[in-house]
């Protein structure tokens, strides 16, 4: 079988991107290693494993480390595996509002798309926020920088790093994807470095507990009496962790060969993240030296490590959690401004002729991207009068991403006439995957907006709300309130679903208009294709 050169498979990849109306305009070099990175990267078990440890140690307990990971991990993985089926048919950087577009209508591609936009953003704001929170902590830890959520200045304190820290994300993102890509690279070499450290310095070494503490002992901070309720709840912590991993379906339009390195991308760096997250949790868990006073400190990840290694091994060692979560942050906005320009693209959002605007320097999208930014930081003003911000932050972002995640997956069963597979499927035991992630992504967000902690009414309706933490359902109501409404007066009438940006000669101008002035060399696509794709849908 002859060798395809890179150049090659690129001119296929711009035709069969052709096919689906859309010109190349993004700069496409991502390999195969650099797509899982970015996934993985988002996924970052040093982000959300370590920034929702304590909200897990309170609902569930050691319980939640050693049963609840693995519950949550492997429902992902197959809903994981469900997406990855997509992907590999419709490589857009639209992805799942896309797909659901032309299996269903315009309709289910804008509630797909729009459920997606409200993950793609909480998540953001989750991810650099936890950050910014572990970054206050160390850096308190050695100058006594404010970081207490408690006081008006440690939020300020945090706000700070917070906006700090997307300032730079974006930056990166912005002058291209080359940079991005390898920082997501990087991103997952120090994961499994840290991790290991994490393994030998403080579970191998310093372990306080048998294994079995981690099957046998619970923990019920959460104010009800039913320790499955709290444990149930709990499980908010694998599932946000889990989340993200349809940023290798994003970065389809600068991925080479992405109808099957995407696929893969999605499905590994779930699989990698389960199998390492859970070596993560298992060392940190046995090692609590206290139960009770760890799950009551305000930050237990860093008390653990500090008892474990002293106060300098410690510290070192939460040094590398905080530059792992800096690299999950830039990772989220890179697959949070693809979605932003691929839907604005489409027309389906407000000033999307000026938001889809490719930068001809860096081939980026570069106004999504710093949109991305300003909007991922909007959410955690709220921390001042809603103290348990951070927690409805992230069940939002859970709630909103899985829901995409399913709709062009149940679309697809109801209407399996309307796709084919492509080179990366499942054969015959699709229906079986698909409907299992369409089950589980029903029942876990049904739980995710479940009250938190039991508090008593006490006639302070925002007091009782932020006390229990049952903004959840709330707040996602209210942002399909917000988004029907929009649809209803302007969307139905503006959006008609996935556009097609013109003939092929139109799109290669299109490409080689925007490859001018680039600080890529790579000529735009003017010889045909080699037959290396498959046919359309």
């Amino acid at each position: 079988m002859p060798t395809v050169t890179k150049e090659e498979q690129i001119r296929a990849d711009t035709a069969r991107l052709h096919q689906m109306g859309y010109a190349q305009q993004l700069f496409r070099d991502m390999g195969g290693f650099s797509n899982f990175a970015i996934s993985f990267t988002i996924i970052s078990v040093l982000t959300g494993g370590l920034t929702l440890y304590s909200y897990g140690l309170n609902h569930g307990g050691p319980q939640q480390m050693g049963i609840g990971w693995l519950v949550v991990g492997v429902a992902v993985l197959v809903v994981a595996a469900a997406m990855a089926q997509l992907a590999s048919a419709l490589p857009t950087a639209g992805a799942l509002y896309y797909q659901a577009a032309k299996l269903g209508n315009k309709h289910w591609g804008w509630i797909t798309g729009w459920f997606n936009l409200i993950g793609q953003v909480t998540i953001t704001s989750g991810i650099v926020y936890g950050n910014a929170i572990f970054a206050a902590a160390l850096f308190n830890s050695l100058w006594g920088y404010p970081s207490d959520l408690t006081t008006t200045s440690g939020k300020i304190g945090v706000i700070g790093v917070f906006a700090v820290l997307l300032v730079v994300q974006a930056t990166i993102n912005h002058v291209g994807v080359r940079l991005a890509a390898r920082a997501a690279d990087i991103s997952v070499w120090w994961h499994i470095g840290v991790i290991a450290v994490l393994l030998v310095a403080v579970g191998l070494l310093h372990p306080l507990h048998p294994l079995s503490y981690v099957f046998t002992q619970s923990y019920n901070a959460s104010g009800f009496g039913s320790p499955l309720y709290a444990f149930l709840v709990g499980m908010l912590l694998a599932q946000w962790t889990f989340t993200g991993y349809d940023a290798s379906a994003h970065v389809t339009e600068e991925t080479v060969n992405p109808a099957r390195r995407a696929p893969w991308g999605i499905v590994n760096s779930v699989f990698w993240s389960l199998i390492f997250g859970y070596l993560m949790l298992l060392a940190l868990t046995l090692a609590i030296p206290d139960l009770a006073k760890t799950a009551a400190s305000s930050n237990p990840v860093l008390d653990i490590v500090k008892n474990a290694l002293g106060s300098t091994g410690g510290l070192l060692l939460f040094t590398g959690f905080v530059v792992a979560q800096a690299f999950c942050g830039l990772s989220s906005i890179t697959s949070n401004s693809r979605m932003l320009f691929a839907f604005s693209r489409d027309g389906a959002l407000p000033g999307s002729k000026w938001l889809h605007v490719v930068s001809k320097k860096y081939r980026t999208p570069a106004r999504a991207i710093w949109v991305a930014a300003i909007i991922a930081f909007i959410p955690m003003v709220a921390q001042f009068p809603v103290p348990a911000i951070y927690s409805i932050v992230v069940s939002i972002s859970v709630i909103g991403l899985y829901v995409s995640y399913v709709i062009p997956v149940l679309l697809a069963l109801i209407y399996p006439d309307r796709w084919k597979p492509g080179p990366w499927n499942l054969g015959r035991y699709w229906p079986i995957v698909a409907w299992a992630a369409v089950i589980w992504v029903a029942f876990i967000s049904v739980i995710l907006m479940l009250p938190e902690y039991s508090a008593k009414y006490t006639g302070d309706v925002i007091g009782w709300l932020t006390a229990t933490g049952t903004w959840a359902g709330p707040a996602v109501a209210i942002f399909l309130i917000i988004g029907g409404l929009y649809y209803l007066l302007w969307g139905k009438n503006h959006y008609n679903g996935p556009i097609i940006m013109g003939s092929e000669d139109d799109m290669r101008k299109l490409e080689a208009d925007v490859e001018k002035g680039s600080i890529y060399h790579e000529p735009a696509v003017t010889e045909p294709a080699p037959t290396l794709t498959p046919q359309p849908v």
